[in-house]
């Protein structure tokens, strides 16, 4: 089962790339590794990066997801954000615009 996960994980990553979750955004390194990282690993990637966000520990809790409890908050707009770039890397390989 473990090989089965690591396989579909390194798919989804060719395909699509990578992401930092939990940022904190003014940290130092944050900077540094998202600069290394799109140095190194180019277009693999994202732009977005999910921020860290107590409405994430706050859904899990209740069992809910950040965008039943707290709609509007950074989080769920970086998740919404992060759901349109792989939409549209998506798009861009089945030739669509």
């Amino acid at each position: 089962m473990k090989k089965v996960l690591m396989m579909a994980f390194l798919t989804l990553t060719i395909l699509f790339g990578f992401f930092f979750n939990m940022v904190k955004v003014n940290s130092r390194n944050f900077k540094e590794y998202s600069i290394k990282a799109k140095e190194q690993a180019g277009e693999f990637v994202l732009d977005t990066y999910i921020r860290e966000d107590v409405k994430v520990e706050d859904a899990k809790k209740l069992g809910k997801t950040v965008f039943q409890i707290a709609p509007k908050s950074r989080v769920a707009e970086d998740f919404k954000q992060l759901a349109k770039e792989l939409l549209s890397k998506i798009n861009n390989q089945n030739g669509r615009k």
